[in-house]
């Protein structure tokens, strides 16, 4: 049998071995939760959804993950290595970075361009640390120098300090940077600027420990703006507030915020102005709507990632303001922006 005969039968094997096996729905290693089911439908077929829902199924499920992370990322320790995957270090932590996928980039910024322009909404991309870095090899990247949004960029260059700014394992901006970001959103859309209560969620080990290869990762301390609302609707549930602090205490803190990451939410926020928001985001946007609740009677929260409805539909209901917030990983690599448009 040829060389090839036997790399499709392995393949066959391992997808088949894969699939069959109980679904793990959250990685301890990673602090992340994990894929656990596929895009099926004929348009995420057409739009490149389900292959890519497939390929993180497989990467997620695969039998012995942690094990193989943890070998791969000691074998790059050892030869010297200061980059792993996309993760590189600095002093002031662990930061993620892409190799430009541009194809995938440009689509989804002519996806959110195209959405802009339709319905006039303030488009906030959220830099991650790696791009914040002077030592970034995305200092040049497309995202900021073609038809991309620098602002939130260069805000973060001018006023914030990273010991400050970031996480030292994880993605997101830390609290400290927040409002930063919400002073950003409230000043185009003309609002004043409010400070909401900061509350200790816990410590927590971010989503790039794994790469310290250590005992014993650094922690961070997880601090949570809120406000109080009258009531948050998702998944036919409706709770009385913004956050479950009691998640937070849990092996994957960022499950506190907002309840976690759901298609469509509503928030209720007891302000009696009529005025209504459609905010467009992923998890960066968990901290920002503390800040956006003393300004909105209702606030209507979409994650693409996991939204299946029409956003032409929601449109059509009318709202004062609309605000795509969202991480620059997302815009880099997510394949959901297509649905902006139907």
């Amino acid at each position: 049998m040829s060389t090839f005969k036997w790399y499709i039968i392995i393949v066959v094997v391992v997808i088949v071995h894969t699939l069959s096996q109980p679904f793990k729905v959250f990685s301890v290693l990673e602090r992340r939760l994990l894929t656990t089911r596929l895009e099926l439908s004929f348009q995420d077929a057409l739009k490149g959804s389900f292959q890519d829902s497939l390929e993180n199924l497989l990467n997620d499920q695969m039998v012995g993950r942690e094990f193989w992370i943890r070998l791969n990322t000691l074998k790059d320790s050892v030869t010297g290595r200061q980059i792993f995957e996309k993760v590189i270090r600095s002093q002031y932590g662990l930061h993620e970075i892409w190799l430009e996928d541009e194809g995938q980039l440009l689509k989804n910024l002519a996806f959110i361009k195209a959405f802009e322009e339709k319905t006039g909404a303030l488009i906030s991309i959220v830099p991650h640390s790696g791009s914040l870095l002077k030592s970034s090899y995305h200092e040049l990247s497309v995202l900021f120098t073609k038809e991309g949004y620098p602002e939130l960029r260069d805000q973060f260059l001018s006023l914030a300090s990273p010991t400050m700014s970031f996480y030292k394992a994880d993605h997101h901006l830390n609290h400290l940077a927040t409002p930063i970001m919400a002073k950003f959103v409230l000043e185009y859309l003309d609002l004043p600027f409010q400070l909401p209560s900061l509350t200790y969620c816990a410590d927590f080990l971010g989503t790039l420990s794994p790469y310290y290869l250590s005992l014993t990762p650094q922690k961070d301390a997880l601090w949570v703006y809120d406000a109080p609302i009258e009531s948050i609707t998702f998944n036919n549930q409706t709770l009385d507030s913004l956050h479950d602090l009691k998640a937070c205490q849990g092996v994957n803190p960022y499950q506190g915020l907002l309840h976690g990451n759901h298609g469509l939410m509503n928030i209720k926020t007891g302000v009696n102005n009529g005025q209504r928001l459609l905010l467009i985001k992923d998890s960066h946007a968990h901290q920002l709507i503390p800040f956006l609740t003393y300004h909105y009677e209702t606030i209507d929260v979409i994650d693409l990632r996991h939204f299946n409805g029409s956003i032409q539909t929601l449109l059509d209901q009318g709202y004062d303001d609309v605000v795509v917030f969202v991480g620059e990983g997302s815009v880099r690599e997510d394949r959901s922006f297509f649905k902006l448009n139907r």
